[in-house]
């Protein structure tokens, strides 16, 4: 299995920001550990839908919190053989519904895979998150742009108190 790590989603975010943006590393880190499914982790569909639920709603980063979610969720599905990501028309508005509760994480791996499955790679390698996430971010370069619209800094945002920052 591929999974992205804290820093990977930092360096994403960054990546779509153009700087480096505040985040909550426990907050973060609680989205990261969505990507599991403890006892059995080979449901790629059901873990990528939450993911994609605690990305959008727990708002890691100070900005860029959509963008950065739909980038991570499509970097996932690829990187587990998912070859589907795809910009369809009212991704970006199927993003904001999850943010906001009306639909569930697998709304927007609806509309990202469609009805495609996950496959190991063949050769059984995997590209890295760089290379991965170039070719998804060209792919959803449509939703993405249209994210920026409202993805701005989050009001009321602030860290956990509770961890060392620097």
């Amino acid at each position: 299995m591929f999974y992205l790590t804290v820093h990977d989603i930092v360096w994403l975010n960054s990546q779509l920001a153009g700087r480096d943006v505040a985040f909550d590393y426990e907050t973060l880190e609680a989205a990261v550990a969505a990507q599991y499914g403890y006892g059995d982790s080979r449901d790629v569909m059901g873990q990528a839908a939450e993911f994609a639920e605690k990305l959008l709603r727990s708002s890691p980063f100070q900005q860029g919190n959509l963008a950065t979610g739909l980038l991570c969720v499509g970097v996932y599905l690829l990187g587990n053989g998912v070859e589907a990501p795809a910009s369809g028309a009212g991704l970006a508005d199927t993003v904001r519904d999850v943010r906001d509760g009306r639909s569930a994480g697998a709304a927007v791996v609806a509309a990202l895979a469609g009805n495609a499955a996950a496959r190991t790679p063949s050769g059984g390698s995997v590209p890295g998150v760089r290379a991965i996430a170039a070719r998804v971010q060209a792919s959803l370069a449509q939703a993405l742009g249209s994210l920026k619209l409202d993805d701005g800094p989050v009001e009321g945002w602030a860290a956990s108190p509770h961890l060392h920052r620097d």
